[in-house]
């Protein structure tokens, strides 16, 4: 197992527009369930190439991940 791979964190505010409406894209056969307190977003049955994993709610700018 690779110890250095770094997961991305969910951006607190969006680099485009600077909202804090920054959602989690969520893939799979069901949209999931609201959870208390997290902001997502449903990105469809299928996990596109180069999927987004963030949606800003205000601008709808799409990222991959955010530095």
């Amino acid at each position: 197992m690779d110890t250095n791979v770094e997961k991305a964190k969910k951006p607190r505010r969006c680099p485009k527009c600077g909202s804090t409406q920054v959602a989690k894209i969520i893939y799979g056969k069901k949209p999931p369930k609201k959870q208390k307190g997290e902001l997502t977003v449903y990105g469809g049955p299928t996990i596109p190439v180069n999927a987004p994993n963030y949606k800003c709610l205000k601008c709808n700018s799409t990222y991959k991940h955010i530095n």
